[in-house]
């Protein structure tokens, strides 16, 4: 199990309002991971990660998001450190109001609230003991459903994430 803070940027994010770019924010997010019986490098890793989305200039809009990635994981473990590289899908829940942050927190409008999409990336981990450690994360997720906007297409997210996290082994 783990934890964690960091980055989300959302570098390649196709926006559909024109003249808009898209953004970034924060993140943080909590892991478990379950090692296979027979194959023990294999496991499946379930997230939370709890991100700030939107779009940059002219607009500046955010709103909060849920995204659940089910991931199929494999360890390299090199010395004390463990590279863990991962892919799966993701279920992203949009879990506030878009809102315009030029003007103090405005809302601009409610989402549809869901997007399916895939992720993928590498965790690397320095491993103090067999039990803790700490390492950096790198995610790329892309969505195949776009977000809408009061029923008009928002953004669908290409967002890369990289963060700090600590882990504990049972």
């Amino acid at each position: 199990v783990g934890g964690g803070f960091g980055l989300h940027m959302n570098a390649s994010s196709k926006i559909y309002l024109d003249g808009v770019e898209s953004g970034g924010g924060w993140m943080g997010n909590l892991f478990g991971r379950y090692y296979l019986p027979s194959l023990e490098s294999f496991g499946v890793q379930v997230e939370l990660n709890l991100a700030q989305n939107g779009t940059a200039e002219p607009f500046y809009t955010v709103y909060s998001g849920l995204d659940i990635p089910i991931l199929a994981t494999y360890d390299l473990n090199l010395w004390r450190f463990t590279f863990t590289f991962k892919l799966g899908p993701h279920f992203h829940f949009a879990l506030s109001e878009v809102k315009d942050e030029v003007l103090l927190g405005k809302t601009v409008g409610k989402t549809s609230g869901f997007s399916l999409g895939m992720g993928g990336g590498v965790m690397t981990t320095f491993n103090f003991n067999e039990h803790h450690g700490l390492g950096i994360n790198i995610n790329y997720l892309h969505d195949f459903i776009p977000l809408k906007l009061e029923d008009v297409k928002y953004m669908s997210r290409g967002a890369i994430d990289f963060g700090l996290y600590y882990q504990y082994k049972f």
